[in-house]
């Protein structure tokens, strides 16, 4: 942990460890993310609402985001990063809540609804963009 009094860039082993892993994690999460934002927004691209297939491939990609979003929930950062960490936790929050709402548009078979939740995911990348400075701000 980071102690009062001490210069950012002076860690001991210990939290080069902490960090290190942090790190590790949240850049497993974000390529994780990256990829669940491309898959679900390529099959909300051409929506099929009541084609089994499709509903059933929207499903399986809201449930992985909603998985990472509770992973991210469950980790205590290193005190250095939690300006980072509140941000990333609220992306993650948004994208499981629009990933939600993209589901039940579907079990509604409601158009409109799933235009809303697409453009409330829309909105993630910038928000991706607007804390990973923060990241960087841990890193020095």
């Amino acid at each position: 942990m980071y102690r009062k009094g001490r210069v950012m860039g002076e860690l001991d082993e210990a939290e080069v460890e902490e960090s290190s892993a942090y790190i590790d994690t949240v850049g497993r999460q974000i390529s994780a993310m990256k990829e669940g934002n491309r898959r679900m927004f390529s099959l909300l691209d051409k929506p099929v609402l009541g084609d089994p297939g499709w509903e059933s491939a929207v499903k399986a990609a809201a449930e992985s985001l909603s998985q990472l979003s509770h992973e991210a929930l469950g980790i205590t950062p290193p005190e250095r990063f939690r300006p980072f960490h509140e941000g990333w936790v609220g992306v993650l929050r948004l994208f499981a809540c629009a990933a939600g709402d993209v589901v039940t548009s579907i079990e509604l078979h409601d158009k409109d609804s799933l235009t809303r939740a697409t453009e409330k995911q829309e909105q993630v990348p910038a928000l991706i963009e607007k804390i990973e400075p923060l990241l960087r701000l841990g890193l020095s």
